[in-house]
């Protein structure tokens, strides 16, 4: 009876709670009832008493409903809508899974397992979304997410298109048991399928036993194939001699050989793929393979018989291949047919968006639609065999776009290889087919001949682009198998089989028999002048000094328009004048001068990359130092400046700006180029001059130097000349640029609020304990605000911003009385005046103000000659066309609000005629000292993009920094390009603080307090190592995630394939960043200079420049050589960062020190020279200080930019390297530089502002 009695009581609490809930769910009805009662007894009528009841009939419609009523509606839609469906049972099933008790959760797994394997889904494989997509998403976003075995992970993940679902789930599990081998193989195959290769590499570099493999899959990440493939075949060789140890992972044994294979394949060896494939029987192999070494009737008889392979696009290429072969073009048609639809379905299955993955489809693609047009060709010439006078206009122009359709040229050789292979085995089916029409029809008669040739040479000029000279002369030597060959293709063949003996291995003797044995009759004049001038190249390139002269100078005399010709015999003479300044014998000034006019003709007469000539130039005058004011190179290059295309300049307008206070003959140079600038594109350097002008204008004002006045008056000479030639332009510029600088200054509020939040900063940057007394410089920052926010002038300009704020912050800051009297409570006033500053802010300032109210003359501002800025800052380009620019129409209605970096900008949009918007903030406040810094450094970035676009492993990764447009309006204004969706990593950080209600500034607080609390000292100290891990341990344990980072961008960007492009292309932004800021000893790299778009993952870091400490040395301010902490570790995982991050630095090192000319060092010398300018001339304010004079300037300039590429080089993989015995591993300079940034002995060595648990 005590049983059956128990439920009583919650029956009625359960009916009681039956009545409240139905109280509070229909509640609003007698409300509503009472309401209308109300307003009938006020006696309310007409429309506000009709107002009133229809407001009461609501309140009592919405108050009868319940939750059946939300249910089924949201039912009916999920039911009518699949993706709905799909996100409501990811978004559900995480939050039941956690309400479950752990005993319930293991009940489940299995069963959820039998669920996920059961055959009936893949009759929705081809649905998108699926069953099967929701299901592992909501799984994967379980915690703790249920243990799914790793086969089935991956083929949910590459059969139902959840690819990046899977490869985070397993990329997990990998790292929580290193030692599952199935998981780690079923992501290694995830990744082969996606073409994530180097993925592979930073997978197996954490699992292999072997330091051959690291070193294999290194060389083959840089494209050092033939050095890989001698590491993977010694490796084999030793496991089956037995000098590996029988532990030994079969795994690694069987990567070796695969890895092997395609390193063969890159390297052009079919016949020993070919020979590998019959030893162990692989018929796939041998179907890839036999066929481009032309044994069609061994494929057809003996391989396709007994193959039993998959059915895919490349079998069905094969297949087609051998049928067109055979003459059978009906049976070509159709497996092109059924690979198109296998290509269709593997299109379908692979992620909505990616890279490497679709990319490899295409070319599938594209090799299909040329075995249509094969067997297209096939018809046509059996027309022409019946009909010798058919005229094969549909055969030439299938030639003709088989010359234009072409793959990338970073793309691999085994691509270009196996479009080659298939192109020449056609060539010679038209070359036998027309052979006998040389008297009916000789331009049908050659039409093979030439086109095979062509293709065989882009195929040798490909190897040699990517590094593989004895692969670009097999292919010269074995591919074109005829005898007779137009005088064009041999010119060409020539000039590659020489080039490739020139690159390394260095086979100078061998390519000078080449081009001494060359009968030079059948070549035109530009032709032999071109096989001189190579001869020049090798006998300098083996120590023939006079020999290479004379080769140039025949070289030059037969073609005088030849660009590479005057170029080469400029660098040769430029080559002599060095040698002969570093000896101290006679000549240098001639050879000079020769090297001068030698890069001027070369500049006059050449393309894009003979232009880059006139960085040599500006090397040359810019660091001249000869005395007593003279310049050897501006005095010759003066006698050639009309020769020289005016559009060469363009970029190097702050170079010529900063000569016209060098020495007397460079300020001549710098003033008659300018002049021809001024006249010829005069946006182009507007923006600088007026800049110029107006800062040097404020410094005379304080008294300048002689040198100073001089160029001000040159430069405002040039200026006037502008404005006389084009009076209307100038207006408009001047009334826009007037405007910007003067109309979108930030408030006083929130010039205040960043000043303070800087002494805040500096609050947390100094040494004294919180308990102590404030040290002195804070009290004079604080002086100096106030000095400048609250003087008479500024009270009087904005009264009430001085009767809100100037008297409580005299009464906290200003006042010895009342002035804090430890640092302590400094802070505690500061966060208080932060707080209240920001709530003023944001209730004063919205986040988008309107341009008629902030700048009435800008609203009704309508350009009609004035351009974007920013077009012209692309040396290489070809000639700029001003008429074909892009125009400012006129400026957005909506001004952007911009608060990062601790300062407050304006964001505002420059609309071209065409309608696009490109956006400018607004910068104020600045040194011009530090804004011209940071502008040099941006015009060194660019040359470094320049760079990164001539190497094939950088174009393949995609690397290139991203640089926004400065443009410089006067003395410490300037517009920054600016994206909307730009968020810092310190934005980042405050804004996960919030979410959980911390205080941002506590871990920095807890920091500094226990290091100096264990008697560490300074924040940067070595001192009290010990203190500085326990207080950043106890940080990340229990304060700050590591998925901080993570967390924000899941929640950004759409869907996890998505997520995954978000990472990779950040992982090799950073990558790019930070092996140029170990290089250049960038500081500061605290979160709020580190942006990114959330949309793309570009990144770009303010301040980004070099810092000369006291002795004009390059300073490195941090104790790790750049920022790659906990949070960012996670983002890019530990396979990104040991794969992807590791490769692209050492590829973009590889690129910026692997051109033969040596730009990187030009540059450098160049951005150097005006950095050590700008530092003599900080010091020399100093009275003990004697200014630098032109030689010395010369000096560090040289020793600094010395410096920088030997950081880069250090960086850059060796094909020495990985070989063995004392050589250094392929990737030992960044993997050190990457060890060094992640140590956490370096990292709690940093200053708490600079957040090193972020």
């Amino acid at each position: 009876r005590g049983g059956g009695g128990a439920p009583q009581p919650m029956a009625e609490v359960a009916d009681d709670g039956g009545d409240e809930g139905a109280q509070a769910g229909g509640g609003a009805a007698p409300q509503a009832q009472k309401v209308g009662a109300d307003i009938a007894e006020t006696g309310v009528g007409g429309e506000l008493g009709a107002l009133f009841k229809g407001h009461s009939e609501f309140l009592a419609s919405v108050g009868s409903l319940c939750v059946e009523d939300l249910i089924d509606p949201l039912e009916e839609i999920a039911h009518s809508d699949a993706q709905l469906s799909c996100s409501l049972w990811v978004i559900f099933f995480p939050i039941v899974w956690a309400a479950l008790d752990k005993t319930n959760q293991v009940n489940v797994v299995k069963p959820m397992i039998a669920l996920l394997s059961k055959q009936c889904h893949l009759q929705q494989a081809q649905q998108r979304p699926n069953v099967m997509q929701a299901l592992l998403e909501s799984i994967s976003l379980s915690l703790p997410q249920p243990k799914v075995p790793s086969e089935l992970i991956r083929f949910i993940g590459r059969t139902y298109q959840t690819w990046h679902v899977a490869i985070p789930m397993l990329e997990s599990h990998v790292n929580l048991f290193p030692q599952d081998t199935r998981c780690f193989d079923a992501l290694a195959d995830l990744y082969r399928m996606l073409g994530e290769h180097d993925m592979i590499a930073g997978l197996w570099r954490k699992r292999c036993t072997a330091k051959e493999t690291a070193s294999g899959l290194a060389l083959m990440q840089h494209g050092i194939f033939s050095k890989a493939q001698d590491v993977f075949s010694s490796s084999v060789m030793q496991v089956y001699g037995g000098n590996f140890p029988e532990a030994m992972k079969k795994a690694e044994i069987c990567l070796w050989e695969d890895s092997w294979i395609q390193c063969a394949k890159q390297l052009n060896q079919w016949d020993q793929v070919a020979e590998f494939a019959r030893q162990i029987d692989h018929n796939e192999m041998k179907l890839d393979s036999l066929w481009k070494l032309g044994e069609w009737q061994h494929l057809r008889e003996n391989v396709f018989p007994v193959a039993q392979c998959e059915e895919t696009p490349a079998l069905k290429c094969v297949t087609a291949r051998a049928a067109l072969q055979a003459g059978s073009v009906e049976a070509g048609d159709q497996a092109v047919r059924q690979g198109v639809m296998f290509a269709l379905h593997k299109w379908w299955a692979l992620p909505p968006a990616g890279i490497q993955a679709h990319a490899d489809l295409l070319f599938r693609f594209q090799q299909l639609v040329e075995l249509q047009e094969s067997a297209r060709v096939l018809v046509e010439i059996g027309h022409a065999s019946r009909n010798q006078n058919h005229p094969c206009t549909e055969l030439k122009d299938i030639l003709e776009t088989w010359r234009l359709r072409l793959p990338n040229e970073w793309e691999s050789l085994e691509r270009w290889s196996e479009m080659v292979h298939w192109r020449s085995h056609m060539h010679n089916v038209v070359v036998n087919a027309f052979k006998d029409f040389h008297q009916i029809n000789p331009p049908l008669h050659q039409l093979g001949f030439r086109d095979k040739a062509w293709s065989v040479n882009r195929l040798a000029r490909i190897a040699r682009k990517h590094g593989q000279p004895r692969v670009c002369v097999s292919v010269l030597n074995k591919m074109y198998g005829f005898t007779t060959m137009e005088v064009q293709e041999a010119f060409v063949k020539i000039c590659e089989q020489a080039k490739a003996h020139i690159g390394p291995p260095l086979e100078h003797k061998q390519a000078l028999n080449l081009l001494n044995t060359t009968n030079l009759e059948y070549f035109p004049t530009q032709h032999k002048a071109e096989i001189f001038r190579l001869r020049g190249e090798v006998l300098q390139g083996h120590g023939d000094l006079e020999g290479a002269r004379q080769a140039f100078s025949t070289a030059v005399s037969i073609h005088k328009r030849l660009p590479k010709g005057w170029y080469s015999w400029a660098r040769h003479c430029d080559y002599m004048a060095t040698n002969a300044q570093v000896g101290g014998a006679a000549g240098e000034t001639d050879w000079l001068g020769n090297a001068v006019a030698g890069y001027a003709q070369a500049a006059r007469e050449g393309s894009a990359k003979q232009r880059a000539a006139v960085l040599r130039l500006v090397s040359l005058v810019a660091l001249d130092a000869c005395p007593e004011g003279q310049n050897k190179a501006a005095t010759a290059l003066a006698q050639y400046l009309d020769i020289i295309p005016a559009y060469v300049w363009l970029p190097w307008v702050p170079q010529l700006l900063v000569g016209l206070e060098r020495s007397e003959a460079e300020a001549a140079l710098c003033a008659k180029v300018l002049a021809t600038l001024v006249a010829s594109y005069p946006q182009a350097c507007f923006y600088e001059l007026r800049a110029f002008v107006l800062e040097r204008r404020a410094g005379a004002a304080s008294g300048g130097a002689e040198a100073q006045s001089s160029a001000l008056r040159t430069a405002a000479e040039c200026l006037e000349q502008l404005r006389s030639a084009q009076p209307s332009l100038c207006a408009e510029l001047e009334l826009l640029l007037g405007e910007l600088g003067t109309r979108f200054l930030p408030r006083l509020e929130e010039r205040l609020l960043s000043q303070l939040e800087a002494v805040l900063i500096k609050c947390h940057s100094c040494a004294a304990p919180s308990a102590g007394a404030v040290p002195p410089a804070l009290g004079k920052a604080l002086e100096a605000t106030a000095e400048v926010l609250f003087s008479a002038e500024a009270c009087a300009r904005h009264a009430a911003f001085a009767a809100r704020y100037k008297a409580p912050f005299e009464a906290d800051f200003a006042r010895a009385a009342t002035f804090p009297g430890t640092l302590a409570a400094l802070q505690g006033r500061l966060k208080r005046w932060r707080s209240t500053l920001r709530a003023d802010v944001g209730a004063r300032v919205p986040a988008s103000l309107r341009l008629e109210e902030e700048a009435p003359a800008l609203a009704a501002y309508r350009a009609r000659e004035v351009d974007i800025p920013g077009q012209y800052l692309d040396p290489e380009g070809a000639d700029v066309d001003v008429w074909r620019t892009q125009r400012l129409s006129h400026l957005s209605a909506a001004v952007g609000v911009v608060a990062r970096q601790g300062a407050a900008h304006r964001r505002v949009g420059l609309v071209a005629q065409d309608g696009s918007v490109r956006r400018f903030k607004v910068e104020t406040g600045a040194a011009a000292g530090a804004r011209r810094g940071d502008e040099r450094a941006l015009q060194l970035l660019r040359a470094v993009n320049r760079l990164l676009r001539k190497e094939p492993e950088c174009l393949r990764r995609r690397l290139a920094l991203c640089l926004p447009v400065a443009v410089p309006l006067a003395a410490g204004v300037r517009l920054v390009e600016d994206v909307t969706d730009t968020v810092t990593l310190g934005e980042v950080y405050h804004l996960h603080c919030a979410r959980y209600g911390r205080d941002a500034d506590q871990p920095v607080t807890y920091f500094k307090e226990a290091v100096l609390a264990a008697g560490g000292g300074a924040a940067g100290a070595a001192s009290g190592l010990e203190a500085r891990k326990q207080a950043y341990s106890d940080i990340a344990s229990k304060v700050i995630s590591e998925n901080l980072l993570n967390q924000f961008v899941y929640k950004t960007v759409i869907n996890g394939t998505h997520l995954t492009i978000f990472k990779r292309h950040f992982t090799t932004q950073m990558a790019l960043w930070s092996v140029l800021g170990a290089a250049l000893h960038v500081g500061g790299r605290a979160p709020m200079r580190l942006e990114f778009s959330r949309k793309s993952g570009d990144i770009f870091h303010a301040d980004f420049c070099a810092q000369l400490d006291a002795t004009g040395g390059l300073c490195a301010p941090e104790a790790v050589p750049f920022r790659l902490t906990r949070n960012l570790q996670s983002f890019c995982t530990p396979f990104g960062v040991e794969g992807l991050l590791v490769a692209s630095m050492a590829a973009g090192a590889k690129a910026l020190v692997g051109d033969p000319r040596g730009q990187l060092r030009e540059y450098l010398e160049i951005y150097f020279r005006d950095e050590v300018l700008n530092w003599d001339g900080k010091a020399a304010k100093q009275a003990d200080w004697a200014p630098l004079d032109t030689a010395a300037v010369r000096t560090k300039a040289i020793a600094l930019a010395a410096g920088v590429v030997g950081s880069l080089e250090r960086c850059a993989p060796s094909a020495e390297a990985g070989e063995g015995g004392g050589a250094p591993p392929v990737h030992a300079g960044v993997s050190e530089l990457v060890r060094a940034a992640t140590h956490p002995d370096n990292i709690v060595r940093s200053l708490p502002t600079w957040l090193p648990w972020v």
